[in-house]
């Protein structure tokens, strides 16, 4: 009689309409819940396992003839839910204890179908990881990156995922290309290599086009060499392949999507053999590309050249640039320095057009589009003599509608360049790490600020555990800011950990 039962079971399974579950989540403060959200197949019921390891958990405890592993364990099984799928999401609360040993540890889930079509488990989930932390801490994540790199293009891909391609030492001026590239895997929270490029290249451009492939413009080769080559990643095959090379060879130029979908890129050196070099070979000119035809065209000229300059799209999609090295002809000379004028690309008219100032020059500096659209810059270097290009610790905000900058109400903590920022839930900025010291002594700080737009104040935030310049942070949808490599020590050397802040 059971043996009838349970075949008339797989009988009636195998009539049902193909069955899905997925799960998200939220949290991995400690104190705060971990909320996991399942969405699927409408009246299925299921079961979600959540443990502090990946298993494996063999289904053939369950079946015999099952295959199949969970990347869950069973050591949390009294905490195992069961449920069935309505028409709204599930959302499914698990309060983590405030507990310090719990801090760095990593909570595993996935869930199964039943009854299934084959087995008595029906689909699997994904499987899903939430690494745990203290608020307003740094939690060590070790080695994250299958290679060390600085430098490198950062883009997001669609699902909570980001590309790491290329980058090289975190040191500016002795940047050598790397060939290799990372996928963050947003399930597992973790890195994953990625397909090889088909150059090497550091100080690329890379930005995520519109049907949500990347594109990766110019940057220096191995040896140190300005590319005029240029390549598509395709999320849906993993790869590269080559797309239209730029006119010029370009290294720290700008590159911005632009609301048509086609891709502006500024200014740049095509020699980076040394400080003067890079700078008498800065551009003033532009390129746009086209993702239809894989081509690029001769776009407007800036006002000024630019390298290592900074540029971000505005809210009306106009994009906003800033400063950078430059050079002005003084009779058949160029005499170098470093520019506070800025600008703004209109594409609409296809045009430039200038805007204020920023109260101080600057180049190697960051821009952070805030909340309510407005833009901080802050850091980067200023330029006394071709051998004295010192760190700053000033910053501004940029009013979009008056076109002006204002100082902030203070500075930073410490003078720096090159730092990551993310932008919080609360509309603070987190600014992480950065280069410090000078061109000929540069060095790189573990310290972090954090900016506050409803005073215009910087105040301290906690430290790194490693002193990074050059990183690379991914705010990430669970609500942490994960930051994986960067150039460190006093040499810069490329590095190949990570950590994770956890917010208040």
């Amino acid at each position: 009689m059971k043996t009838a039962v349970w075949f008339s079971t797989l009988a009636l399974a195998a009539s049902l309409p193909a069955q899905t579950i997925a799960l998200a989540r939220t949290g991995g403060t400690l104190g705060k819940p971990v909320t996991v959200t399942v969405t699927g197949t409408q009246a299925q019921a299921f079961l979600m396992l959540p443990s502090l390891n990946a298993g494996p958990t063999p289904l053939s405890l369950l079946d015999p003839k099952d295959p199949r592993s969970l990347e869950a364990g069973l050591d949390l099984l009294p905490l195992a839910f069961a449920g069935v799928l309505g028409g709204a999401p599930l959302k499914v609360g698990y309060p983590i204890p405030n507990v310090a040993s719990l801090s760095g540890q990593t909570l595993h889930f996935q869930a199964f179908l039943f009854p299934g079509k084959t087995y008595v488990a029906g689909n699997l989930s994904n499987p899903i990881r939430q690494t745990l932390g203290a608020g307003n801490t740094w939690v060590n994540r070790g080695t994250v990156l299958a290679e060390a790199r600085a430098l490198a293009g950062v883009s997001p891909l669609a699902g909570g995922r980001y590309l790491l391609s290329g980058g090289g030492s975190g040191n500016l001026l002795s940047s050598r290309g790397l060939a290799t590239s990372e996928l963050y895997d947003a399930d597992r929270q973790r890195f994953t290599k990625g397909p090889n490029l088909i150059t090497a290249r550091a100080l690329h451009g890379a930005v995520t086009l519109k049907d949500g492939r990347v594109l990766i413009v110019g940057g220096v080769d191995t040896l140190g060499n300005p590319l005029r080559s240029c390549e598509i990643y395709d999320p849906k095959t993993s790869s590269f392949k080559t797309t239209g090379s730029l006119r010029i060879a370009r290294a720290g130029h700008t590159t911005d999507l632009l609301p048509n979908g086609r891709v502006l890129v500024t200014g740049g050196t095509s020699n980076f053999t040394d400080a003067l070099n890079a700078i008498n070979a800065t551009e003033r000119s532009t390129e746009i590309y086209n993702p239809a035809t894989g081509t690029w065209s001769n776009g407007p000229n800036m006002s000024v050249p630019r390298l290592v300059h900074a540029s971000i799209a505005l809210s009306n999609g106009n994009i906003l640039l800033t400063g950078g090295a430059t050079w002005t002809l003084l009779f058949i000379i160029k005499i170098p320095g470093i520019t506070n004028s800025c600008e703004i690309y209109n594409p609409s008219s296809n045009s430039f057009s200038s805007t204020g100032s920023m109260p101080s020059s600057r180049a190697g500096h960051v821009l952070t589009r805030l909340a309510n659209g407005d833009v901080l810059v802050s850091g980067g270097a200023s330029f006394q003599s071709i051998t004295n290009i010192s760190i700053i610790s000033n910053a501004a905000t940029y009013n979009v509608s008056a076109g002006k900058w204002t100082p902030t109400a203070n500075t930073m903590t410490i003078a720096r360049a090159g730092q990551a920022t993310a932008l919080l839930p609360d509309n603070r900025v987190l600014i992480i790490g950065g280069a410090t010291g000078s061109l000929t002594t540069p060095g790189s700080t573990a310290r972090c600020d954090f900016y506050d737009p409803s005073t215009r104040r910087f105040s301290p935030a906690p430290a790194l555990s490693v002193a990074r310049a050059g990183a690379h942070a991914l705010m990430l949808p669970e609500g942490q800011v994960f930051v994986a490599g960067g150039g460190g020590g006093t040499n810069n050397v490329a590095l190949s950990s990570g950590e994770m802040y956890f917010i208040r």
